[in-house]
């Protein structure tokens, strides 16, 4: 027999359910969750790289990461070599022909319990994407550079 003592429990359970976020839900079910900030890249005024930056990284972080991480990510920096032909000789410093892009990584464990944040660097060779003169070329150095990156950022966080 069904009476209100069998069927309230049932209910109140049915509602503290349907009151958890869905982000709470998700790191119990060990979803990864990435954050990805290009704030000072935009602050530099380099909006649409900027903005393609972040859809990369998000997009590598979230086929390479395992289950149950949360990565914020904050970009810092990006440089591209305007001679994308070798390196530019002479003997001062400078970085020839490449790309290099930098980042804040810092990994947020359980009960939003913040670890260290690991500095990451990576240098992609510009020539490696094409030709200078294709108008695609700077689009497909991005996309290697942020591949690079976020390969750094999963051997930093241990992934």
């Amino acid at each position: 027999m069904i009476t209100r003592r069998l069927v309230l429990p049932g209910l109140l359970a049915a509602a503290a359910a349907a009151a958890v976020p869905r982000s709470a839900l998700a790191a119990v079910r060990g979803a990864t969750a990435t954050r990805i900030d290009v704030g000072p890249l935009l602050a530099s005024g380099l909006g649409p790289i900027a903005l393609r930056i972040k859809a990369a990284l998000e997009r590598e972080l979230a086929a390479a990461l395992p289950p149950g991480r949360i990565v914020a990510v904050r970009v810092l920096g990006l440089t591209m070599a305007s001679y994308v032909g070798g390196t530019s000789g002479g003997t001062g410093g400078g970085g020839g022909g490449n790309d290099t892009l930098e980042s804040e990584t810092t990994v947020i464990g359980a009960g939003g319990r913040v670890l260290p944040t690991i500095p990451i660097l990576s240098v992609s060779p510009a020539s490696l994407s094409g030709p200078w003169y294709d108008p695609a070329s700077d689009g497909r150095r991005i996309e290697a550079l942020a591949k690079t990156h976020a390969a750094w950022i999963v051997r930093g966080v241990g992934g």
